[in-house]
């Protein structure tokens, strides 16, 4: 998918709009927002930052952008309030952690599950390391089987990315095939080393998947251990 640069003026004519008395136009702002994000990285990119490192900020007014939308993440329509977060994981940096975690982990943390469902995947996308223990809380203590799942998928995702980044992915092979988990060798399948700084997130996917009370939980945890050779 091709990419193209943000239109900074874009990103502020939504802002304005974003702050509308008019509940309609606020969800068509903050969804703008957040399709400016998708329309201009590529569809393809799971995760903009790393397990170590958060994305940079992809607007130029990135104080103005974090406090417009955390309003929104304020806002009575839980509608607007998912968005928000959306639309955060697209653009903000590590600036933006704290805000979300507050909206998932603090004393009153938004009471729809959705809401915190879409935090789970925003901080996915920045990453970092305090996006990473804020999605640790949130796999261990949300009540919500839906928003744990998004959870242990976000952290899933950002071992993947950096297991297969660069040299970190490697291909352990045998003579005559390539050993699996087993250790038999099996001829036309690839085992994944997972990167060092993914080894912390496989040692809380394995405690996912010993203390997790749902099946399906269990099951995104397993199988994101399997797709890292474990």
């Amino acid at each position: 998918m091709a990419t193209e640069q943000i239109d900074q003026q874009e990103i502020a004519r939504w802002l304005e709009l974003l702050r509308s008395e008019d509940i309609e136009e606020r969800l068509k702002a903050v969804v703008e927002l957040g399709r400016i994000g998708i329309r201009t990285r590529g569809s393809a990119i799971r995760t903009r930052g790393s397990i170590r490192q958060a994305a940079a900020a992809r607007v130029e007014d990135k104080e103005g952008v974090l406090r417009t939308l955390e309003v929104a993440l304020r806002d009575e329509d839980p509608r607007i309030r998912a968005e928000a977060a959306f639309a955060l994981g697209e653009l903000a940096d590590e600036g933006a952690v704290k805000v979300l975690r507050t909206i998932a982990l603090g004393d009153t943390p938004d009471p729809e599950p959705r809401v915190r469902a879409a935090v789970a995947d925003a901080l996915g996308k920045i990453g970092g390391s305090k996006a990473v223990e804020a999605l640790k809380e949130i796999a261990l203590n949300d009540p919500d089987e839906m928003v744990r799942s998004r959870s242990v998928n976000a952290l899933a995702m950002l071992a993947s990315e950096a297991t297969a980044k660069g040299d970190t992915e490697h291909l352990i092979r045998t003579r005559g095939g390539v050993r699996t988990r087993g250790g038999v060798p099996s001829s036309g399948t690839v085992v994944r080393k997972p990167a060092p700084e993914a080894e912390p997130l496989i040692d809380f996917l394995k405690t996912v998947r010993e203390r997790e009370v749902s099946d399906y939980v269990r099951y995104l945890a397993d199988s994101a251990l399997a797709d890292l050779g474990q």
